[in-house]
């Protein structure tokens, strides 16, 4: 596996390379590191550089290393690995404790998971990580990976077996919940953010059709009528520092066609009054070309006596 750099708004990601010896023998002494993966025993230059050598020598194990854009540090590690006991790759991340909280991790996990799922034909990735890793497991949550089932590993460093819980998405989910997140981003305006029109017409079918509960009934719009009022009001400075996002989501796939309930809400400062509304989304996706594709989006606030996007 071999990709060339990966990127995101904030980080810069490269394989793994014997000048990154010194960071990897940091990494892998810091409490958590030794705690939740394993004392893999490096303690020394040389270690490290033999430990870097083997990684690099194994066509199984991918090690990307995570630096800030701004000044190339080196923060952390985002792994793909074939296990021979696990029928698909599973991803990891270790990061350096003044890193962490940072959203860092989520951030170059997805971006690595994207990458591989766009290049590579696997139908699902995993993730083993031990009961008690706790952060992980909420960062793999958030990845969108649930949990399938419980297995006893035979430790490899350590000289004793460990309990691990497999986590399991699947590729369309991955996708999908891709698709999701980059349509509620972009009408963002926080932090000096610019609404994506073309991001959403990328993201949605031609035909897609936008489904809104009124006063009396639903307005039903295509993707120009959708867009047209909130262009005005999300730039001509009458609703500012605007975000919406998922809460809560359930999505049913079969074959080519999938449905979203998603749960979301939405803040913001509107006539310069600050807001903040729940609501309810189903959306419909359709797989052409190997790539989802909104379809139809009904949705309903939980008030809807202040028009709002």
């Amino acid at each position: 596996m071999n990709f060339s750099r990966i990127e995101t708004s904030r980080l810069q990601m490269d394989i793994l390379v014997s000048s990154d010896q010194s960071f990897i023998l940091e990494l892998l002494n810091t409490d958590g590191f030794i705690k939740f993966i394993g004392d893999r025993q490096v303690r020394s230059s040389w270690d490290a550089d033999a430990y870097v050598k083997k990684i690099m020598g194994d066509p199984h194990i991918t090690y990307w290393i995570v630096r800030l854009k701004e000044d190339t540090r080196a923060m952390g590690i985002v792994s793909l690995i074939k296990r021979d006991y696990l029928p698909y790759h599973d991803i990891g991340f270790a990061f350096l404790p003044r890193f962490e909280k940072k959203g860092y991790a989520l951030e170059a996990a997805t971006a690595v998971l994207a990458k591989f799922l766009d290049a590579y034909p696997e139908s699902r990735i995993l993730a083993n990580p031990i009961p008690e890793n706790v952060k992980s497991i909420q960062l793999l949550t958030r990845l969108g990976l649930t949990f399938e089932r419980e297995m006893e590993v035979e430790g490899k460093v350590e000289a004793k077996s460990k309990m691990c819980h497999i986590y399991c998405i699947s590729k369309d989910q991955f996708l999908i919940n891709d698709v999701t997140k980059k349509f509620y981003s972009a009408f963002s305006t926080i932090d000096g953010q610019v609404p994506n029109w073309n991001l959403l017409e990328h993201l949605c079918l031609p035909t897609v059709l936008f489904n809104s509960r009124n006063d009396v009934g639903f307005d039903v719009t295509n993707l120009g009528e959708f867009m047209a009022p909130r262009k005005i009001k999300l730039t001509d400075g009458s609703l500012v520092n605007f975000e919406e996002y998922e809460t809560q989501s359930e999505t049913k796939i079969t074959q080519s066609i999938a449905q979203r309930y998603s749960q979301y809400e939405k803040q913001g400062i509107l006539n310069g009054r600050s807001f903040q509304r729940r609501g309810e989304k189903f959306i419909q996706f359709i797989k052409i070309h190997n790539a989802w594709k909104i379809n139809s989006v009904l949705w309903e606030d939980e008030s809807i006596r202040q028009h709002v996007p």
